[in-house]
């Protein structure tokens, strides 16, 4: 098989709750006056709430309807289905762990052949699948598969409003959420000129306590950001790797059509868009080639370029044969860059608003089989470490987590830099936090390639997978 051969994006769906709520009155609605111009800042306007009759899943489940409307492949195709979604708010006062989200789906779709887990990495979490997809379609071990993220995040808005004490406070960005669903059917192109080129994740688990959101001590959940210190980090980390991946894949900087960064915030967009200038001493970002999506959207969490996406292919901006490059950031930190050459998804996705469906081109219709007779290459279990069998004092689920994993370093013959894959499969969680993901937590912790711009650094990419008991063994 051709391990060159790109994955593509086969079909793209979205969901946006009805209810758009403005800014203005998300604070107006904070029990304390917040003196704060949010919407010049923020570029936010409106976002979508759910929360009423529609919930995290409800939200994925929207979305797998639009993508399946837009594919032509049926569920049965898919090889593989992975949820991403930080929330795993289901219903009122459900906060759903077990079984995961994804089996759900499985049974309710007819996704009969599909390996099913979740997987929570911050806002990086659809990115993080597509990452682990891109590996699996390579190998041959499947042909097809699924991301699909549910946030329904605003519960967190509606906490904030209670707690937060002024325009200082850290939990000003719990009012700039906005709540969607996202889903993608990815698999092999035939044609090495489309699809993506480059994706490139890294986390750097030291800055992993800048955004945490956890259970509310007052009730409900909440979340704490150090927005300019992580925003500091992201943009740094995310200019120098959006650069290195750039020259990589032999991409001129001034040869693409669109820069699609996570939507957190305009201010954070323009500081993204001065460090690569100033990198390259050649204003080659600005308004025309930089998307915006915040003003009708807020931040929509893991889901937030592929909204962006939508939109701007719904109002005729992102043309077939585009060039796009994603700057990925999530708490964590986790940063990276994709490079993507879109085919005729942007046409035929027009054209299915329209409801005028098109025959698909030839080219499109011939995607190639997985490898008969893939390579099985063998893994083993290089060390095993556990936590001390004497009573240790802690039930704190991350010194327990960072006790068995040095336990496990100090019996292996790899230093801890030289891991370049750390995941965490357990359901619980001390305090429930989910965000960011406990494995970057655990990084951080252990100092694994953990702070930006070490020299010495190698690279390590840090993610969660939820799946009970199983989650140890899709982990494998």
């Amino acid at each position: 098989m051709d391990h060159n051969q790109n994955t593509i994006i086969e079909s793209i769906g979205v969901y946006l709750p009805p209810q758009s709520i403005s800014t203005s009155d998300v604070l107006s609605g904070c029990k304390n006056q917040i003196r704060f111009p949010l919407e010049k800042i923020s570029g936010i306007k409106n976002r979508r709430m759910a929360g009423k009759e529609e919930f995290s899943i409800d939200l994925a489940r929207k979305a797998i309807v639009d993508c399946l409307k837009n594919s032509k492949h049926n569920p049965t195709e898919i090889d593989l289905l992975i949820c991403c979604n930080i929330s795993r708010y289901d219903g009122p006062e459900l906060h759903s762990f077990e079984p995961c989200t994804s089996i759900k789906l499985k049974k309710e779709f007819g996704f009969t052949n599909a390996i099913t887990f979740d997987i929570t990495n911050a806002c990086a979490g659809m990115f993080t699948g597509i990452y682990l997809v891109n590996a699996l379609l390579k190998t041959g071990a499947i042909q097809r598969a699924m991301v699909v993220s549910g946030e329904y995040i605003t519960h967190l808005t509606l906490t904030a409003q209670r707690e937060i004490e002024s325009f200082m406070d850290m939990r000003l960005a719990c009012l700039t959420l906005g709540d969607s669903g996202a889903a993608l059917i990815l698999e092999k192109s035939v044609d090495d000129h489309i699809g993506f080129k480059e994706i490139d994740l890294q986390t750097f688990g030291r800055y992993s306590s800048y955004c945490i959101a956890r259970i509310s001590e007052q009730g409900g959940w909440i979340m704490h950001t150090d927005s300019v210190n992580l925003t500091d980090a992201a943009v740094k980390s995310g200019a120098e790797c959006s650069l290195d991946v750039l020259q990589r894949a032999g991409w001129s900087p001034d040869k693409f059509q669109h820069l699609i960064l996570h939507q957190t915030s305009r201010m954070t967009l323009n500081s993204a868009k001065n460090e690569i200038n100033n990198l390259l001493n050649n204003p080659i970002l600005h308004d025309g080639n930089t998307i915006d999506n915040l003003e009708q959207r807020g931040n929509t969490a893991s889901t937030s370029h592929f909204i962006a996406i939508a939109d701007q292919i719904r109002n005729n901006k992102i043309q077939s044969g585009d060039k796009v490059v994603f700057g990925i950031s999530a708490s964590g930190l986790t940063t990276g860059t994709a490079l993507y050459v879109f085919d005729d998804l942007p046409d035929r996705l027009r054209q299915m608003e329209t409801k005028q469906r098109i025959n698909y081109k030839e080219s499109s219709l011939k995607h190639p089989n997985a490898d008969s007779n893939p390579v099985a290459i063998g893994i083993r279990i290089e060390s095993v470490g556990t936590i001390p069998q004497k009573n240790i004092g802690t039930k704190d689920s991350l010194e327990l987590l960072q006790l068995a994993a040095s336990n496990c370093l100090a019996k292996s013959s790899y230093p801890c830099n030289d891991i370049g894959l750390l995941i965490y499969s357990g359901v619980y969680r001390s305090e429930y936090i989910l965000e960011p993901a406990y494995a970057s937590l655990l990084a951080g912790k252990l100092n694994m390639n953990a702070i930006i711009s070490d020299p010495e650094n190698k690279k390590t990419l840090a993610f969660d997978i939820f799946n009970g008991s199983i989650g140890f063994l899709n982990a494998c």
